[in-house]
């Protein structure tokens, strides 16, 4: 769980969330409220829009697969950066290519 909480750039410590199901009534409401968000956290860490974070919420096991053995790519969890980044790699990509 705390290496999923870092990929999805959640705080560890948002684990104890989890531990809220011992009260009453935010027990109950508190860990959906944390799975909605880590889903939709991790799915935007990959690149994906929140069709993905509807899957990963609902169908965990089959999206989890599809994310570790597919052909996605962990862009992390600053989607701006990553997409900064992939813009300027592919600016050094076509200079290098306009050299040779």
């Amino acid at each position: 769980m705390v290496i999923l909480f870092k990929i999805s750039g959640l705080s560890p410590w948002l684990i104890l969330v989890y531990l809220a199901a011992i009260i009453p009534f935010i027990g109950w409401v508190a860990p959906i409220v944390m799975n909605a968000v880590l889903s939709y956290k991790l799915a935007k860490s990959f690149g994906k829009d929140g069709g993905w974070a509807v899957g990963l919420y609902f169908l965990p096991s089959i999206f989890y697969m599809i994310l570790a053995f597919g052909k996605s790519v962990y862009v992390g969890p600053d989607e701006e950066q990553a997409t900064v980044e992939a813009e300027v790699s592919t600016e050094e990509t076509e200079k290098n290519e306009e050299n040779n």
